[in-house]
């Protein structure tokens, strides 16, 4: 090769990394003292080269913050501003993002609970929302019980995906003093039962008999077959 004086070889001539010429690879480079690989020149490395472009180099990259501000929050789809949470009879304004919350109706984000300047007890399972004359307290479910309660909104996802649904309605009521009126035999009857009953009747022996004709004698005649004409006469 005329360019770098070495053999004939296909394709573009070898450059060694370390020393920066033709003809011979890296492994087989001869020289000890290691050049820069960005200019090819000896006495600094890379890092330290005065020709590097720092502006295309990698490295420590300077962070940014990006603000979203009032303007680009309302014009989101997602966001519904003028809404009221009422809350113990109590009505407060809330702007509301429609996302999927699971067995929740809604969650309360740490910006409203600033701006109403709200304190959370965990503790105690309180929130405190001071008011003018007051302050509104919203306690927990301090239920212990095992049953699992689940929002409409929940179980309106369940229908929709095809779940069954088994409606219960429990209804308290009082019990009533029973009456003689109330047994329907007593009720159909009246005449046979009296109106008032002393109780039950005391405990006392079955006394059962059958009445016979005085004079009369037991049956006493073998059994036979009767034949067809004397079945005929007692028919």
């Amino acid at each position: 090769c005329q360019k770098c004086k070495n053999k004939r070889h296909a394709g573009d001539c070898w450059k060694c990394t370390k020393c920066g010429k033709l003809g011979h690879r890296t492994d087989r480079c001869r020289t000890s003292e290691t050049g820069c690989y960005n200019c090819n020149e000896k006495g600094h490395r890379k890092r330290d080269c005065p020709k590097l472009d720092r502006n295309r180099q990698g490295g420590n990259i300077r962070g940014g913050v990006y603000q979203l501000g009032a303007v680009n929050a309302q014009e989101d789809p997602k966001v519904v501003t003028g809404c009221t949470l009422n809350l113990l009879n109590h009505s407060f304004p809330i702007d509301l993002m429609v996302i999927e919350l699971g067995s929740f109706d809604v969650v309360i984000g740490m910006d409203w609970l600033s701006k109403n300047d709200a304190a959370i007890l965990c503790g105690e399972k309180k929130v405190m929302i001071p008011l003018k004359n007051m302050a509104l307290i919203i306690e927990g479910d301090r239920n212990q019980s095992r049953l699992k309660i689940i929002s409409c909104i929940k179980a309106r996802k369940y229908i929709e995906n095809g779940c069954e649904l088994f409606l219960a309605q429990v209804t308290g009521t009082v019990s009533k003093e029973k009456r003689v009126e109330d047994v329907p035999v007593i009720r159909d009857f009246p005449e046979v039962f009296p109106e008032d009953f002393p109780g039950l009747p005391p405990p006392r022996q079955v006394e059962f008999c059958i009445d016979l004709i005085p004079g009369a004698t037991p049956v006493a005649r073998a059994p036979y077959r009767l034949a067809p004409s004397e079945l005929k006469e007692l028919s």
